[in-house]
């Protein structure tokens, strides 16, 4: 009979109901040899473990423990398929796969879910974390600043005015409604430029860009990445500070002293990881989250030291679980197994298995955990930070947040109707991988048999010496005969039909529904090149490009809605609760930008270089002149990320077209020098140059040479 967790919490696995191919590991084998499947868990450790924490947890604690051995049980299937996933990313056939394919058969897998899932991957990450941001606060249209913020305004409009009167336009002795809400949009968008800074500073000091990089490569794998954030943390930062010194007070001398200062954290943990709420299929619906966090004895005992972990209970539980309470999942061995390590390591080795919960819990529940505050009502809701393992409950808190919000942001790659995960790049194109693995097998395997004849030997017809090999086939050996029937060969070759022609257009058409199955063309990754009269031109291979773009831009559409609007808007509350610059502060709306200006810029950068292209030649030049090519070379330059001032001079340092930069007025008919800005060289007019008669589309645009008249007789 299969066993449960109860207050343990750790697996809850139905052993007994698990699928057959994970059941045993192949015993045997080289040493160092990577084992054909990794074996199951300890089930009598995890009994061991579970009995154990029946008796030593607290309420609390075993409360959370079961909501969490629910939860981890209710996804328990979901794991399968991502395991799925991430096997085929890593170019791994399944287990009840690998088994059905012979030994002296070829096993080649076609990484193909690789290439479009890292594809994926470096797009987003090279739209999202680009020089620009993929995220703005701006001002409301309306900004409501608080009474006594709008009364230090008007006293220090009042106080500008008594030096100068005639201060902005303002007269008379207070100024009126109107130019107070000039001030404070004024204000407004100071603070909100301000409050960017700041944020980005503090990004920048929480590693945002790793961070959001881990969230997008397994959004993109598995299909769902994870945000955590942002939480407060206090830092002791290293500050130089201007000191006098004691001998002399008119000198001054630097030091180095070590500040205390809250920040926001974040994290990006891996989904398998992670236990949202299985009963909710939105997160604004969800009852809260669990995180598991595998440490160490000296990382457990560390957190005694942070804000308000529980030292008793952090000392009980190192005393009950001297040896760890630790057990390794299905999932931490597997994962182990296809990145190549060992898939066991070696038992509990003094690790803990603790428990981060975050969502909601009544005032009782923090009242039997030890919480005492008056603020606390037994009968009320509160959004909770509970860390418990074992069933000890080590932390339990209040939410500091104001207002609350979910810690953790679930981001889908594409969005699956009544759930919360989503599919990645890997599911998308299961099918077409597993095509396109069987087609290249087949043909590895049959190229093979063909390329020589299957030999028919009639043993009883052949006179053999004692030491010759039959099957030893060279060039004029002789075979001799014993006599029988010459009717029949004594020897007899067959050939094997070749069908690796059949066999390599199978594996090209389904490489076509891998591209239309992920939105991600071959061309994209530069690993096939584009057939059709659109690929032969630079203005059709970027409208081509363009359209490869659209379901990237859903995607980043996801990121922006399910994590950027979210978090940006909880670093603005964060600095608005915890920062002591008022300068920062006011009211403002958080926005994500990522799939709006970001391709908004990819496809202006594009349209440029058309128009580019298009006007690079002495008809178009001219119309346009120095001062409007130099603009649309800057242009240029600044949506590609390359400084404008390195592609051409500002417009105000470009003089007028004339005598000067073209060798002769453009009215005159004729050009004599380069043109500036890629223009090809031309000569005056009617001397082989393209003139005022070259005709638009003719010799004269694409080469500089004027057309030829044409002949008329009578």
């Amino acid at each position: 009979m299969a066993q449960t967790a109860g207050a343990l919490g750790l697996l809850s696995y139905n052993f007994d109901k698990r699928p057959a191919q994970h059941d045993a590991q192949q015993e045997g084998g080289p040493e160092g040899a990577k084992p054909s499947r990794p074996k199951a868990p300890d089930e009598d450790m995890f009994a061991k473990l579970s009995e154990k924490a029946k008796t030593v947890g607290d309420d609390l604690g075993a409360k959370l423990q079961n909501r969490y051995d629910d939860w981890l049980q209710a996804r328990r299937w979901i794991e399968d398929d991502w395991l799925q996933w991430v096997r085929a990313y890593h170019g791994l056939y399944e287990y009840n796969e690998s088994e059905r394919l012979q030994p002296n058969q070829s096993k080649v897998f076609v990484q193909l879910t690789r290439m479009k899932t890292d594809t994926s991957y470096n797009r987003i990450c090279d739209l999202m974390l680009g020089t620009e941001d993929h995220w703005d606060l701006k001002p409301s249209p309306m900004p409501d600043l608080n009474k006594e913020r709008r009364e230090e305004i008007k006293q220090m409009i009042v106080k500008q005015m008594m030096v100068t009167p005639e201060i902005g336009g303002m007269s008379g002795n207070e100024p009126d409604e109107e130019e107070l809400d000039k001030v404070e949009e004024e204000v407004a968008k100071k603070s909100a430029k301000r409050m960017k800074m700041t944020i980005k500073d503090q990004l920048e000091f929480a590693r945002y860009r790793r961070r959001f990089r881990q969230m997008v490569f397994e959004m993109c794998v598995l299909g769902t990445g994870v945000f955590k954030g942002p939480m407060i943390g206090i830092e002791t930062r290293p500050k130089w500070v201007r000191m006098k010194k004691m001998d002399d007070d008119s000198a001054f001398t630097w030091d180095l002293k070590e500040e205390e200062k809250i920040l926001p954290k974040i994290d990006a943990p891996s989904l398998f990881d992670v236990y949202p709420d299985p009963y909710a299929f939105e997160q604004e619906k969800s009852q809260g989250v669990f995180e598991r966090h595998v440490m160490l004895l000296h990382q457990v005992e560390e957190l005694a030291e942070q804000p308000y972990f529980i030292k008793e209970a952090i000392e009980d539980l190192r005393e009950k679980y001297p040896e760890g309470n630790h057990w390794e999942t299905y999932t931490d061995i597997e994962l182990r197994w296809v990145s190549n390590q060992n898939a066991y390591a070696g038992g509990q080795q003094r690790r803990y298995d603790v428990i981060e919960y975050w969502g909601w819990l009544t005032g009782l529940d923090l009242q039997q955990a030890g919480l005492e505050t008056e603020d606390i009502e037994p009968n009320k809701s509160y959004y909770c930070n509970v860390w418990h393992c074992g069933g000890i409950t080590i932390r339990a808190t209040v939410s500091p947040t104001k207002p609350n919000h979910h810690m953790y942001q679930l981001v889908p790659y594409k969005e699956v109707l009544a759930s919360q995960y989503g599919v990645g790049v890997p599911f998308l194109m299961k099918d077409s991988q597993e095509t396109v693995n069987a087609a290249a097998r087949e043909l590895i395997n049959n190229a093979a048999l063909s390329s020589g004849p299957q030999v028919e030997v009639s043993v009883d017809l052949i006179e053999l010496d004692a030491n010759e090999d039959i099957r030893e086939i060279v060039p004029w050996r002789v075979w001799p005969r014993a006599g029988g029937d010459l009717a029949y060969p004594a020897v007899r070759f067959t050939n094997i039909p070749d069908t690796t022609e059949s066999m390599a257009k199978i594996i090209q058409i389904w490489r076509q529904f891998a591209d239309e199955e992920t939105n991600i063309p071959s061309y994209t990754h530069g690993s096939q090149a584009v057939t059709g009269a659109a690929g032969k031109t630079a203005s059709g291979m970027s409208m081509m490009m363009g359209a490869a773009s659209m379901d990237i831009k859903g995607v980043i559409q996801n990121i922006d809605m399910y994590m950027v609007k979210p978090f940006i808007e909880a670093m603005y509350h964060f600095n608005m609760y915890w920062s002591d610059d008022d300068s920062i502060k006011g009211d403002l709306e958080p926005e994500a930008v990522g799939s709006t200006n970001l391709l908004a810029k990819e496809i202006k950068s594009q349209r440029i270089v058309m128009l580019l292209q298009m006007t690079n030649n002495p008809i178009d030049f001219p119309i346009m002149g120095p001062e409007n090519r130099a603009k649309l070379l800057r242009e240029a330059g600044s949506s590609m990320d390359i400084d404008p001032d390195d592609m051409a001079p500002n417009p105000d340092e470009v003089d007028v077209p004339g005598q000067d930069m073209l060798g002769q007025d453009p009215a005159a008919g004729g050009m004599g020098t380069p043109v500036p800005g890629g223009g090809p060289p031309a000569g005056p007019a009617g001397a082989g140059g393209a003139g005022a008669d070259a005709t638009p589309g003719g010799p004269g645009m694409d080469q500089g040479v004027a057309p030829v008249a044409p002949v008329t007789g009578t």
